[in-house]
């Protein structure tokens, strides 16, 4: 169940996180029909950063999920000594819904996050591209009777380093390409190739200035 987009959350996605769970999704098991995981990062003033994710063996029928806790809580253990920095922030699962045993899920993450976000990661394509939500949630009902979950959609903002740029706009170029590859350039191709790039922004503003100081009444 959700209502409109929360205002006081945003997620920013790092975009190597989505390729991350795209490829535990990729490599799944015959039989699983969705991956899950848990998400790192770090906390910000309205914000959460998602910099990071771990795949988390599960088992899920209709009527019932299992997910290797102990396997999270090692796997996270061990990625502490190599980013101390980040922490659990949420968990994901592909699929396009929230589903009842999300709920299940997402109450074990509630007590190793305050406030979880969880992520969902539509790769079945359902509307024809790769898409996400991601969701915060809060109890409702009737004092002393029993309460149910209720996830709230938050603004999700797609962010990433330098370097993920980089690695991210050579793996575009291999759609382009029949064999999937593509060459990485030496360092003063590179180079080239952003000055030529860099060159071309300068000729988009100078069009911009002269097209402005054309209408201009003098």
């Amino acid at each position: 169940m959700n209502f409109g987009v929360s205002p006081h959350l945003t997620v920013k996605l790092h975009s190597v996180v989505l390729t991350t769970i795209i490829d535990s999704y990729e490599r799944r098991n015959d039989c699983q029909h969705r991956v899950i995981g848990t998400l790192l990062g770090i906390h910000e003033k309205g914000a959460v950063e998602v910099t990071n994710c771990l795949c988390i063996p599960h088992n899920e029928s209709e009527d019932e999920v299992a997910v290797d806790m102990e396997f999270a809580k090692a796997m996270y253990e061990l990625h502490k000594k190599v980013n101390p920095s980040e922490v659990i922030v949420g968990w994901y699962a592909t699929g396009a819904d929230v589903t009842g045993h999300s709920v299940l899920i997402h109450d074990y993450y509630s007590r190793e996050a305050n406030n979880p976000i969880h992520l969902t990661v539509d790769t079945t394509l359902s509307e024809g591209k790769l898409s996400w939500k991601a969701f915060t949630s809060c109890s409702f009902g009737v004092p002393g009777k029993n309460t149910g979950t209720m996830f709230t959609p938050c603004k999700v903002e797609i962010v990433c380093y330098a370097p993920e740029q980089v690695g991210l706009k050579l793996a575009q170029q291999t759609k382009h390409n029949k064999q999937r590859s593509v060459e990485i350039l030496p360092d003063l191709d590179l180079i080239s190739n952003a000055v030529e790039d860099m060159l071309g922004l300068i000729d988009v503003v100078i069009g911009y200035i002269d097209d402005v100081l054309a209408i201009k009444p003098h």
